[in-house]
């Protein structure tokens, strides 16, 4: 809602009198920045270094990440935490796991 609700302020501001893909675009786009600096305001220690970790790597698999994330930690969560953790970032939109083959492997969106 809040992206249409911006894209419609746009398409105002240029004069429009309809909003097009193009001010919906440039709205997520904003929003997205928007949510990513929010998001990465409030992160733990793990979730901060599991997200470092992320954007170095660009694309890694979970255990690799795990291992990568456990190494860098003093104390590092069981790795039941750690999919936990994962799966919260996932539905946050913070980043993406999809299958591969018995492994998810992770991408930074944001």
């Amino acid at each position: 809602m809040e992206i249409l609700r911006r894209a419609g302020v746009k398409a105002e501001d240029k004069g429009l009198s309809k909003v097009t893909v193009n001010e919906i675009r440039e709205a997520a786009r904003e929003a997205r920045k928007l949510n990513k600096s929010y998001l990465l305001s409030k992160p733990n220690e793990h979730q901060r270094i599991i997200y470092e970790i992320l954007e170095k790597e660009r694309s890694i698999l979970s255990g690799q990440l795990y291992r990568l994330y456990c190494n860098r930690i003093k104390e590092p969560v069981c790795s039941r935490a750690y999919r936990n953790m994962m799966r919260k970032m996932v539905r946050l939109g913070i980043v993406s796991g999809e299958m591969y083959g018995t492994w998810r492997k992770y991408q930074v969106l944001i």
